[in-house]
């Protein structure tokens, strides 16, 4: 619980207390047989809230906190077979377990057995849900449930999402397909759980404390209406914490100063004037206030039992504190039959058993809420904002962006793990008798260490940002671990899977620079691997350093147009960029070769033809170079660039500097109509990039077209009290202030809207943005705008044809939670696609462009031995990896979401596939679709022991399903499964080399008409 939680509490218990009789006798008693005089049943569940990482890092926390809790409690479990305790962060508990002796893990064994100890959850931690990709939150869950099931046989059954700033609908789906049977969670808006009136000493907020007056603390979740189109319950029981997930406590107005409050609490542990502990004077005084906030709380609730979280952060380093002193009062109540309670420890699914015996028709008693509804954005309201700023409204929407450069590298560290997952899974089953150079053990271990790390940041204070400067750090610190270890082995495993007589034992990541001191005559081979299963074709980009001249040749030795471009970063920037055409979860190889000259002459051509072993040394094509544009160097008053999809027209902004500014989109699909669209830095502390791509020479299989979108770079940094925005306005999308975002995968809508009356500038302003986690679009009948990005932040629409993203921020205020200040001092750039046009084939495209956005395809590069040609390493390595079927992929709108092999001793993989298409979304793709993937699969591998499970992969859902394995999907489903995954045989054989001389082509066939521009704006 942080600290400024705790002032907000000592308000609106009090305001709960005021207001209990008028909630009570307005409620409707038809739902319920709850009432004040029948007997009531409460389950209190010790709990330590335990944060991987926050005030403290994570090591700190487990080794000065964690470490005292788990070693403290458990003799009081042993002890007391009536007492419980849950545990949600299992990050912590694996590491604990782990270093315990025989005799504590088997006495641990016996009090999970005995239902002692529960784990709610059940992930590596307690996951932010605005923010975190939903590919992420299956991870962190897996590797959880996944120890859970091996070491105890027990499988999660609840949800416990207490911490996390405001609950999402993707979680809850998530948790549906783990097969949980019940969730929690806790921080909404506190209007929507407290009254608000005069006698709390904040203004009285008119329609607040919707939940008490509804008793809708309880309620049936449809979290997804595209899985409710075709599913006949596809929903969660929700219960959502009252009054936090700390102990109780009552606050009354001090009679001597009505601004103040008094208060007296449950919380042995923290201990001060205001938790006394109980002894024989005072226990008759302690019991009649606690049964005072039990009836009260017990009003709220359609049944006669009662969740009383008995626990807080890192509770329970001393447990007798907080045990000892609740058994006196537990005794002391039920012994007392006029308190008509019966107290009792418990865990969270003997509650929710007991909600399942008092309530026989759940759909009659408890509210129903579908339609694709969450929570956001989570508001707190608090007297000294009241007193300072005169709005008590304190809206959480600035972390959807703080520390953009975190966000960027958890979710380019997420990217990486995921084609590792995919390589290794791929490259440990290639079986290659004469090269097997794969460590397996080294590479699992990083792998998996990898897999932790990335649990870890979905932390709900670590991709929020909310954790102290040192607790970022050393999160940063992780991650560059994380990818630094997992780039390592990276080359021993696209080695093994492209070497036929001979195996590549050189390849080195980008970051070697070898491109940049590539020699004239030298060649180098980029082998390209791509972790989507559809065939992709697209340009690759690559940092080339100072300028140089390159010859690029594909996987059959024909030249390849490429151009080298002047980055904006200044002189001694250049990027190679050349057209790559990638297999489905495969690789490809391209050779380049170093030209010291800036025209060939047959001298050139005849010298560098024998270096790479060409017959027709005609057959080069030298890199084309370009320059970018800089409006304001050029003093430029306007300019159009495009490609054959479209043109961007810019305009000198005299009245912002004199920078170019994009003014219109003329759409050459539609006829050359020319769209008004205005796109613009609020606050240009930045610098902008646009580039534009021409159209490949073939379609790629994802059916992201690299000429559909602008691709826009911005650089940014920011000063105190300042946020950058981008943004875009349009006359031609009529969205009347409506924008979506997304969960992760599917489209929220986004209304502008005026929250309990709340017309502060700032509560207009925070309270219409919402978290950004791929994708933000407007839209009407007829047009759509939609933005694209690789890390989560903060987005609305706070005007009519307007849609912005929110970049950066810096704030001078001191946050009490932490007691620091938000104090950003990075320079981020952060790439967005941008597509425009007509809904329909905006539509289409969206989704498939956002996946491929988030998935770059990723080189590996390796100098080629001095004296040996292209065509020699061609025939000695693979320079083609196909592992799917020829020429095959999967179908457009099914994804390949997991291909992970989490044991290392087993053949079995984790395969998840989903239909990325949302009911409604688009005529042809929103439909079931099937991919038959023993068949896809057949050409390299054997696929054998096929079970569907829980998302988690924890419960068999179907097993021994028959082969061949072909699965069909529903819009936004998603279906997992575990497998063996073998190779037939080993294939030595190269596709499409035995040709190679007489498929080369001419140069003069060729016409360099692939530029790609790239320009400043400012």
């Amino acid at each position: 619980m942080k600290s400024i939680i705790f002032v907000s509490l000592l308000i609106i218990i009090c305001v709960c207390n005021s207001s209990s009789h008028s909630s009570s006798s307005t409620r409707s008693d038809s739902d319920s047989s709850n009432s004040n005089d029948d007997h009531i049943n409460v389950f209190l569940i010790a709990h330590s809230h335990c944060d991987v990482g926050w005030l403290e890092t994570y090591n700190q926390y487990y080794t000065e906190n964690v470490t005292h809790i788990l070693t403290n409690v458990m003799p009081y479990l042993i002890k007391d077979p009536s007492k419980r305790f849950v545990w949600a962060e299992i990050v912590y508990f694996e590491r604990w377990w782990n270093e315990q002796t025989a005799l504590m893990q088997s006495a641990v064994r016996g009090l999970v057995d005995g239902g002692q100890i529960e784990f709610v959850g059940g992930g590596f931690a307690q996951n932010d849900e605005a923010l975190t990709h939903y590919e992420a939150i299956l991870n962190q869950n897996t590797l959880g449930h996944q120890f859970l099931l091996s070491t105890f046989g027990v499988k999660p059954q609840v949800g416990w999402q207490i911490d996390p700033f405001g609950p999402s609908t993707m979680t809850a789906q998530l948790f549906k397909l783990m097969g949980f049977k019940g969730h929690i969670i806790n921080r909404l808006d506190m209007r929507i759980k407290n009254i608000y009136n005069n006698s709390t000493g904040i203004v009285t907020i008119e329609g607040s404390g919707e939940m008490i007056t509804n008793r809708s603390f309880e309620f049936t979740w449809y979290p997804s209406p595209n899985y409710d189109t075709y599913q006949d319950d596809f929903s969660i029981f929700t219960h959502v914490l009252d009054n936090h997930y700390s102990p109780p406590s009552w606050c009354y107005p001090n009679a001597t100063d009505p601004s103040t409050n008094i208060c007296t609490g449950y919380d042995f542990e923290y201990g001060g004037d205001m938790n006394p502990a109980i002894n024989e004077s005072n226990i008759a005084e302690r019991a009649d206030t606690l049964m005072l906030i039990i009836r009260t709380r017990a009003s709220y609730y359609r049944h006669n039992n009662l969740l009383l979280p008995f626990g807080n952060d890192f509770r329970y380093q001393d447990p007798g504190q907080m045990f000892d002193n609740m058994d006196l009062l537990i005794e002391y109540i039920n012994a007392n039959a006029s308190y008509g309670a019966t107290l009792q420890y418990a865990t969270v699914s003997e509650y929710f058993a007991a909600v399942d015996q008092s309530v026989p028709d759940p759909q009659e008693v408890f509210p129903v809420l579908q339609g694709g509804h969450d929570y956001y954005t989570y508001t707190m309201c608090l007297t000294p904002d009241y007193q300072n700023f005169n709005t008590c409204v304190n809206y959480w929407a600035g972390y959807y962006t703080s520390y953009p450069l975190l966000k960027q590298t958890i979710r380019q560290s997420d990217y990486l793990l995921r084609s590792a997952e995919v390589l290794f899974s791929i490259g440990t089953a290639v079986y290659n008798a004469d090269h097997n150079i794969i460590d397996e053990q080294k590479c699992y271990d990083i792998i998996n260490m990898h897999r932790n790390i990335s649990s870890i940041l979905t932390h709900h204070d670590a991709l929020p940002g909310t954790a102290r400067t040192v607790v970022r750090e050393d999160y940063m610190n992780m991650l560059e671990q994380a990818q630094n270890d997992t780039y390592s082995i990276l080359p021993q495993i696209v080695g093994q899977i492209m070497a036929n007589t001979s195996v590549e034992l050189g390849y080195m990541d980008m970051s070697s620079g070898a491109l940049a001191s590539l020699a004239d005559g030298q060649l180098l081979v980029v082998t390209v691997t791509n972790n989507l299963a559809w065939n992709r074709v697209e340009y690759l980009a690559l940092e080339s350093g100072t300028i140089q001249n390159y010859a690029v040749f594909d996987y059959n030795l024909n030249p390849v147009v490429s151009q080298v471009i002047q980055s904006v970063g200044g002189p001694t920037n250049w990027t190679l960029y050349f057209e790559v055409n990638v297999p489905a979860i495969g690789a490809s190889s391209y050779f380049i070769v170093g030209v010291d000259s800036n025209v060939l002459t047959t001298k050139d051509r005849k010298r560098i033809g024998q270096v790479v072993g060409l017959q027709d040394p005609d057959n080069i094509i030298l890199s084309h170079r370009s320059y970018p544009i800089n409006g304001k160097e050029k003093q430029l008053s306007s300019l159009i660039v495009g490609n054959n999809v479209y043109n961007l027209q810019f305009q000198v902004n005299n009245g912002n500097g004199g920078l170019l500014e994009l003014v219109g989109y003329e759409d050459l699909v539609e006829g050359g109509v020319t769209i008004p669209l205005h796109q613009h830095l609020v606050d240009n502390n930045a610098s902008q990039v646009f580039t534009v791509f021409n159209q490949t020479s073939q379609a790629s299989g994802t059916g992201a077209q690299e000429s559909d979108y602008i691709l826009i770079e911005n650089k940014v940094a920011v000063g105190w009290d300042r946020e950058i925005v981008m943004r875009f306005d349009t006359t031609a999308i009529d969205n009347n202030q409506t924008f979506y975002s997304n969960n992760g995968l599917e489209a929220m809508k986004r209304e502008y809207s005026v929250k309990f009356n709340d017309t502060h500038p700032w509560s207009m302003v925070s309270g219409n943005y919402f978290p950004v986690i791929n994708m933000a679009m407007i839209q009407d009948l007829l047009n759509e705008l939609v933005i694209l990005n690789r890390q989560s932040m903060g987005g609305s629409s706070q005007s009519p044809g307007s849609l912005e993203v929110m970049l950066i921020r810096r704030s001078n205020y001191t946050q009490p939670s932490i007691g620091q200040k938000m104090n950003d001092t990075s320079t981020v750039t952060i790439a967005h696609r941008i597509l425009f046009g007509r809904k329909t084939t905006r539509d289409i495209i969206r989704t498939p462009h956002s996946i491929v956005h988030e998935n770059p395809v990723l080189p590996l590069v390796a100098l080629v031995e001095t004296g040996q040609s292209m065509y020699n390493y061609s025939h000695s390595h693979r320079v083609y990896y196909e592992p799917l079927s020829t020429g095959q992929q999967f179908p457009a709108n099914l994804h390949l979401l997991t291909l992970a092999r989490e044991w290392l001793n087993s053949p079995a993989v984790l395969l998840r596939l989903v239909n990325i298409y949302e009911v409604g979304q688009s005529s042809e793709y929103s439909q079931p679709s099937s991919v038959a993937v023993s068949s896809l699969f057949g050409q390299s591998f054997n696929i054998s022991n096929v079970d569907q499970t829980t998302a988690s992969g924890n419960s068999i859902i179907a097993p021994q399903i028959d082969l061949p394995l072909v699965v069909t999907l529903n819009p936004i489903e998603i279906k997992t499964f575990m497998l063996d995954f073998q190779s037939i045989v080993n294939n030595n054989s190269n596709s499409n080399i035995d040709d190679i001389q007489q498929q080369q082509q001419k140069v003069d066939q060729i016409q360099i008409d692939k530029d790609i521009y790239l320009f400043k704006i400012n």
